[in-house]
């Protein structure tokens, strides 16, 4: 325990040395791409980074609390109005990964397997582990490719959605959609405890995934539900959360520039970069049909993790709940039934390969 002491006063002074400098920069997200892009960068230089998971943890029981303050009746009332939507556009997101993926078998010379699994919006950890199940699937690959998303998504997604698809006055209704009357008391804080420990040992039980995200948000939306006074965190505790989760972030990408070749680095960066195209039209494309705001359906379809699109949702001022619940939706679909059903699919492909 000793020995990791240095390393991580440093990776701390580093990671909020990043988001201090984003903030003077006035980049978006500073709290939460600073750190990660100043871990990311001094694992270059530095022999050891060092950042605890119960730090990333805490930052995200934070979030969930913030979240799950954010779905009031009403709210929970449209999503199930909104089910038809996000169906269809999470079949569209997941039917333009496959095809990517195809594209990344064709042309950078990897196996489908791999290309499949590192094209997949489902999470780096959960992406890497199910590679490790697949006989032709390179673990490395998977690694870098779902790697590379998430710095792409999380870099280019809240610029596009601040400078193309947001005007000065929007998201009046903010980030923190808890309007419940009453004060929040010791009583209040001592049940939302209760529910979210209850809620996180569930979901870990059951192998829920982002358990420390998803028990938390549990809980402030059951305050919601019963029409109790719920949590509202203030900023400080929000930036510190961002900053426990960006530098997780940037602590767990891998990039190796010697394991790779020029055709599939060029590959990734044009299927990524079509991908959020992609997303961009599905926004415009709805906003115009159905008359959904741009930049919030945006942030729902895009193919980014939840934390950070929430963050992103919170920090421009749009409706968290509304981004969220897309993202939940998806993660369930990928997780519970795009990602087994492709991996029995690409298993009985090896085998009929052996087979044949």
């Amino acid at each position: 325990m000793k020995k990791k002491i240095f390393p991580f006063a440093l990776s701390l002074v580093i990671a909020l040395s990043g988001g201090i400098l984003f903030s003077q920069l006035h980049i978006i997200l500073p709290w939460l791409l600073g750190p990660m892009f100043a871990v990311l960068l001094a694992k270059a230089f530095l022999p050891s980074v060092f950042w605890p998971a119960a730090l990333r943890n805490a930052g995200l029981i934070c979030l969930g609390l913030q979240l799950g303050s954010t779905f009031t009746k009403e709210v929970l009332g449209g999503m199930i109005r909104h089910l038809p939507l996000m169906g269809f556009t999470s079949a569209a997101v997941i039917g333009f990964t496959v095809l990517a993926a195809h594209l990344l078998c064709k042309y950078a010379n990897i196996t489908l397997s791999s290309a499949a699994i590192g094209s997949f919006p489902g999470g780096l950890s959960q992406m890497v582990v199910l590679s490790e199940e697949i006989e032709d699937a390179d673990e490395a690959v998977v690694t870098f490719m779902q790697t590379f998303r998430i710095i792409f998504v999380i870099s280019a997604v809240p610029y596009l959605t601040t400078h193309f698809l947001i005007s000065e006055h929007a998201g009046a209704a903010g980030g923190r959609g808890q309007d419940a009357a009453g004060a929040f008391t010791v009583f209040h804080g001592f049940l939302l405890f209760a529910l979210a420990v209850l809620f996180l040992y569930a979901g870990k039980k059951i192998k829920m995934p982002i358990p420390y995200l998803l028990g938390p948000m549990l809980a402030g939306i059951c305050l919601n539900a019963a029409e109790l006074p719920n949590l509202a965190l203030p900023d400080p505790v929000l930036a510190a959360s961002q900053v426990a989760i960006g530098a997780h972030l940037g602590r767990q990408m891998k990039i190796s520039r010697n394991q790779f070749s020029a055709s599939l680095v060029f590959i990734t960066v044009l299927s990524n970069a079509a991908l959020i195209l992609f997303c961009f039209l599905l926004a415009f494309l709805f906003h115009v049909l159905f008359g959904y705001p741009v930049g919030e359906i945006f942030l729902g379809v895009a193919p980014g993790g939840i934390a950070e699109m929430a963050i992103t949702a919170m920090a421009l001022k749009l409706d968290v709940s509304f981004v969220t619940s897309f993202h939940l939706f998806r993660i369930f679909v990928i997780l519970f039934i795009a990602t087994p059903l492709t991996v029995k699919l690409l298993k009985r492909k090896n085998e009929g390969a052996k087979n044949a």
